[in-house]
């Protein structure tokens, strides 16, 4: 009895009346006028359903005595256009089985016209007003719950971030759980990715990265509390500018985490009469948690894939490294015999003379033996030899070879930072690498550009370096390579 009467005293109730008597009108204006509640009239069932669609009624008191429609038949209607709204019949027949009959059918109660008193109408329409809001909240309840083991669903199959929040929306509106739901992909700070769907809008959106602020207030105290639910009270979202039709329906927010680690955050608005229960806020903190976990799972799928592709390239340089130091080494061979010959025959010239084409020849096999030192290197073959060095001195030292190699056509530009520390490294492999990225360059520009070598000092963190293979955090000095073509 205590919960009825707070749910009739608890604010002002927007009640409409089917009544074509103007005097039984003015009597119930009369009995409810203590309690606050706002009455609209109708006096037809014609201009009661003309009112009905988008309303924000409470509760329809309806005469079953109408000049156009009589008995069930006006409940029947009246329940098809507002299926969600509770509704007493008034009958002013000492015969109540109409009345019952209506109540067989879903009226919430009935009031015979001659007994009514202001405490009985008030008690009665306290007690429709709380079965109604159970029975709602019981179904909507249901819906979720069933929304919930379909989510899982998705979840099981769905391999894609992207796609599985825009089903995650889809769904949690489909099955008319939510007016309106939106669904956020992004840690803080970071790029994210934002779908809504339902009364607010069918939309998906990019957000920057380093956004100055959540995309909506409510978010913003989510992402400052763990596993709880944020109520949004309606003046929140007209003030954020996310509210839409209905001004008065109430929000829920909860950020999805897994651990330690933010994904992003879930908003739902709830239906028109469901209040934000602590069911309502389990069922949705499952929810996060459920796409928490899946997102969670998605991206250590992703690193995973990464470091298999890392290994699967590190695998194929391994092959082509062991096929190059084959032939290197055989190539090797040949050109001891080449350069073994040319060199006896240079001996055995008289003195003074000399061929120019045993020239060539000696040069070109010396040239060839450089190459075949590095191919050899890069096998794996033959030990590398670092050395601790200024890195800056070896590419001024290796810059007029560069601009002869290049050509004219493109313009050399080195941009050293004299601050970088010294490194360890084999200088003849870091020239080589240095070399080819500049052939590679020049190939890319027959009509001439720019081509740019800059150091700098660069700090690595854990999830930089676990980008690439053997790589600690730490201190690095980078070097980069960069043309215009």
């Amino acid at each position: 009895g205590q919960a009825a009467q707070e749910t009739m005293t608890s604010g002002a109730l927007n009640l409409l009346l089917v009544e074509d008597n103007p005097g039984d009108a003015a009597l119930v204006r009369e009995m409810l006028r203590p309690s606050g509640a706002q009455i609209t009239v109708a006096r037809s069932l014609a201009a009661a359903l003309d009112l009905l669609p988008g309303s924000s009624f409470d509760l329809v008191l309806l005469d079953l005595g109408l000049p156009d429609s009589r008995g069930v038949d006006s409940y029947r209607r009246v329940a098809a256009a507002a299926p969600e709204l509770p509704v007493i019949v008034l009958t002013g027949d000492a015969d109540m089985g109409t009345a019952r009959e209506a109540v067989g059918l879903g009226a919430q109660d009935y009031l015979y016209k001659d007994d009514v008193s202001e405490s009985l109408l008030q008690r009665c329409i306290a007690y429709a007003l709380e079965r109604a809001r159970s029975r709602l909240q019981t179904e909507h309840l249901n819906t979720v719950l069933k929304a919930i083991r379909r989510l899982g669903q998705i979840i099981a199959h769905e391999r894609d971030p992207h796609m599985l929040v825009e089903r995650a929306c889809e769904l949690l509106i489909g099955t008319r759980g939510y007016d309106a739901s939106w669904l956020m992909l992004q840690a803080p700070g970071g790029a994210g990715y934002i779908v809504t769907r339902g009364s607010i809008g069918d939309r998906v959106a990019e957000i920057p990265p380093d956004s100055p602020a959540p995309p909506s207030i409510c978010l913003g105290r989510a992402f400052k509390v763990t596993d709880q639910v944020v109520i949004v009270a309606p003046e929140t979202c007209q003030e954020c500018g996310k509210h839409l039709k209905d001004p008065s329906l109430t929000s829920m927010t909860i950020a999805i985490r897994h651990g330690e680690q933010t994904f992003g955050g879930l908003c739902v608005r709830l239906p028109r009469r469901i209040p934000p229960t602590d069911e309502e806020q389990s069922l949705l903190r499952d929810i996060a948690t459920d796409l928490g976990m899946a997102l969670f799972n998605l991206d250590n799928a992703k690193k995973l894939q990464g470091l298999q592709d890392q290994l699967l390239q590190s695998q194929k340089m391994e092959a082509i490294g062991q096929l190059a130091g084959g032939v290197a080494h055989d190539f090797n061979n040949l050109l001891t015999v080449i350069l073994s010959s040319a060199s006896l025959i240079k001996d055995d010239l008289p003195p003074g003379q000399s061929l120019e084409d045993l020239e060539q020849i000696l040069q070109a096999s010396g040239r060839a033996r450089d190459l075949t030192r590095q191919l050899l290197a890069f096998s794996r073959k033959q030990l590398i030899q670092p050395r601790v060095l200024d890195l800056n001195e070896l590419l001024t030292n290796l810059e007029k070879m560069l601009r002869r190699l290049i050509g004219e056509d493109i313009e050399l530009r080195t941009v050293l930072d004299l601050a970088i520390h010294p490194v360890k490294l084999d200088p003849g492999q870091f020239e080589q690498i240095v070399i080819n990225l500049a052939v590679n360059a020049r190939d890319a520009m027959p009509r001439g550009g720019g081509l740019t070598i800059e150091t700098s000092e660069v700090e690595l963190d854990e999830q930089a370096a676990a980008e690439y293979v053997s790589v600690t955090p730490g201190s690095y000095v980078l070097v980069t390579v960069a043309d215009t073509g």
